[in-house]
């Protein structure tokens, strides 16, 4: 099991006078990243599997971690597919960029080539001004308005299917562009919030988070000298646990083989084996 934090949070916050003379909004984030993959790679194809505690048999899983990607060569995501602990594809997903790296639209279908989403990117002074996702039937799904704030944050207000303001998100970004603080809240109450750490490289050290469906959680990561997580301790209101990675890399340096231990265990709690195409 592994824990990504793809934190996007909000808050309403009363104080924050609105500035938009400075034009000034985060630099996106390479899709690349998120994998922890570098260099000019055109495809990954992941596959995770569980392994058994007794004899160390594995068995395929249906995660977020079983799919198909294709980049383009700024390292965005164009093709996404998912699959089942069978390896049969549930689910695709084409993204669509303009010519300078923005995203544009994306368009999620089924596996029988049923639509089951669409989203799409709106502009103002070439920052992002909203997003609107609907549905198969084209109807309303959610729809986000971005308001920025100089020189560090963005508010994000979200709607459902009825129209009606339904909460806010705010991010906030220290002076090298990471994202230091996110929360999320209702029109009654605060949802979530983390608050995020990181060493003198840009990899994310901590991330403190208040969830109100799971408590307090602090989680510290460790890296090796080729930038790869290795540790992970978590400590907070459901227990400790502490997370061991241990990687087989490529000739370019990505991990092409992750097992992922619970503390001193014998056998590994999963495997995920990824095959990597270049450019």
């Amino acid at each position: 099991m592994t824990f990504n934090y793809r934190i996007s949070a909000a808050v309403l916050l009363m104080s924050l006078a609105a500035v938009s003379c400075g034009r000034w909004a985060p630099e996106q984030e390479q899709d690349l990243s998120k994998y922890a993959l570098k260099g000019n790679v055109a495809s990954i194809r992941t596959i995770p599997y569980s392994v058994d505690s007794l004899d160390g048999t594995r068995s395929m899983m249906t995660s977020a971690d079983n799919i198909y990607a294709e980049f383009n060569r700024d390292g965005m995501t164009t093709l996404l597919r998912t699959f089942n602990s069978k390896g049969k594809q549930t689910g695709e997903t084409v993204s669509e960029y303009a010519p300078d790296g923005r995203i544009l639209s994306s368009e999620t279908r089924g596996a029988s080539g049923e639509l089951r989403e669409r989203e799409v990117y709106s502009y103002r002074g070439g920052r992002l001004y909203s997003t609107l996702q609907t549905d198969g039937d084209d109807s309303l799904r959610k729809y986000e308005e971005y308001e920025y704030f100089a020189p560090d944050s963005v508010r994000i207000t979200f709607s459902y299917k009825d129209g009606k303001t339904a909460g806010n998100r705010l991010m906030v970004y220290d002076s090298e562009g990471n994202n230091v603080r996110a929360v999320i809240r209702s029109l009654t109450r605060q949802m979530s919030e983390f608050n995020i750490e990181y060493d003198s490289l840009g990899r994310r050290s901590v991330v403190d988070s208040d969830n109100m469906l799971f408590g307090k959680l602090r989680s510290e990561m460790v890296y090796d000298e080729n930038g790869l997580c290795v540790k992970q301790l978590m400590t907070g209101d459901r227990g400790d646990l502490t997370l061991v990675f241990k990687y087989r890399l490529d000739s370019l340096g990505n991990w092409v083989v992750r097992e992922t231990y619970h503390d001193n265990a014998a056998w590994p709690v999963k495997i995920d084996e990824r095959e990597i195409k270049y450019f």
